[in-house]
């Protein structure tokens, strides 16, 4: 194997964990976004009428 296909396998490898760790964060993220909203969302439907 020569240099050059070396250095190409090590990028391809370094961006695809670079990609599936990018894609895990991500997920993480809006996953802690949504339930945060609809708990925010529970609350404002339990409290009474009129209070912020």
């Amino acid at each position: 194997m020569s240099v050059l296909h070396v250095l190409e396998v090590e990028a391809l490898v370094g961006l695809s964990v670079f990609g599936v760790a990018y894609g895990a964060i991500t997920l993480v993220l809006w996953k802690l976004g949504r339930d945060s909203e609809r708990r925010r969302r529970e609350r404002l439907l339990r409290e009474p009428a009129g209070r912020d």
